[in-house]
């Protein structure tokens, strides 16, 4: 009979050490565990339980990183500098994501004997629907606000521009909390208005002005000349909005076999009310033979002036 005790005994504790040691349900099948239609959940995995953590949650901003890049967002601010451009949007998926996740949690953790970490981030569905419903109220009363401010109240077409500006960057949002609400809800909120819209209201904007360029330097007159053109500006030389530029340049420094040019481009617009928008720029530019000095800095010129004077005109 001890015998008897003692062999159940030692299977009792075999059973419990092999159940103990088995991997739970949520890191291969998470969704037996948290239900997709309740939860949104991602299971990261990493040599110690803090890397699993985080890799855990950046799986599932991944989600929401998805949902984001399919539509393709510019926020280029009408730049022509197609890398530039492209490193903005990945930044701005990237923090866009991250922001969706306030409500996601590290629900349980799990560690191989001697072995990898892993962890599983939790979103529940319903209370983040509510959280992006309520942004998105917020963000159409500030998208509609500025363009109410833009087409009546606005002093200026600094003003007026700036507020576009401010109602595009709102209605990117909104679009962004849109589609993270049809991935925990199925169902987003109808816009009045898109992105585009306000982007092309933008451009048509520009398209009403006209700039006087008013420059001494014959290089960066034709150049200011050709990138407000590019830009939808007319020119006109009767107008009372003035467009100027101003190149400023230090010593040459030769150092280490090479000819260094560093200094500041001033951009400056102004209007018939005397309000001046004005920003400095600044540059460093370097050539093996002093020569393309000036060469380089006249091409870093024409590759960067459409966004200079687009940051001008929207400055704060």
């Amino acid at each position: 009979m001890k015998k008897l005790l003692s062999i159940l005994m030692v299977l009792s504790i075999v059973a419990c050490s092999s159940t103990q040691n088995q991997p739970p349900l949520w890191l291969t099948q998470p969704t037996k565990v948290y239900p997709e239609n309740q939860y949104l959940a991602a299971v990261g995995q990493g040599r110690d339980m803090e890397q699993a953590k985080q890799i855990a949650l950046a799986n599932l901003s991944r989600i929401f990183s998805v949902s984001i890049a399919e539509e393709q967002i510019d926020k280029s601010h009408f730049s022509t500098e197609q890398g530039k451009t492209h490193n903005e949007v990945t930044r701005f998926i990237s923090a866009t994501a991250n922001q969706q996740l306030k409500g996601a949690v590290i629900k349980e953790m799990y560690q191989q004997p001697q072995g990898q970490s892993y962890a599983v981030a939790v979103m529940e569905k319903l209370p983040a629907a509510k959280v992006f419903r309520e942004s998105i109220r917020q963000l159409d009363r500030k998208v509609s606000g500025n363009l109410s401010y833009a087409k009546s109240e606005a002093p200026n077409f600094f003003k007026a521009l700036k507020a576009l500006e401010q109602a595009h960057l709102a209605q990117q949002q909104r679009e962004n909390d849109n589609r993270s609400l049809v991935l925990v809800a199925k169902k987003g909120i109808m816009s009045q208005t898109t992105s585009a819209d306000i982007e092309n209201l933008i451009k048509t904007s520009l398209a009403t002005l006209s700039f006087k360029i008013n420059n001494d330097d014959s290089f960066l007159s034709k150049q200011l000349s050709a990138s407000a053109a590019n830009l939808g500006v007319q020119l006109s030389q009767s107008s009372s909005i003035v467009l100027h530029g101003k190149i400023e340049q230090q010593p040459i420094l030769a150092q280490g076999g090479w000819f260094w040019l560093r200094g500041n481009i001033h951009i400056s617009v102004s209007d018939d009310e005397n309000t001046t928008q004005q920003l400095l720029f600044p540059f460093k530019i370097s050539a093996q033979q002093e020569s393309m000095l000036t060469q380089r800095l006249e091409k870093h010129i024409a590759n960067n002036l459409e966004e200079y004077i687009i940051k001008t005109i929207f400055k704060e």
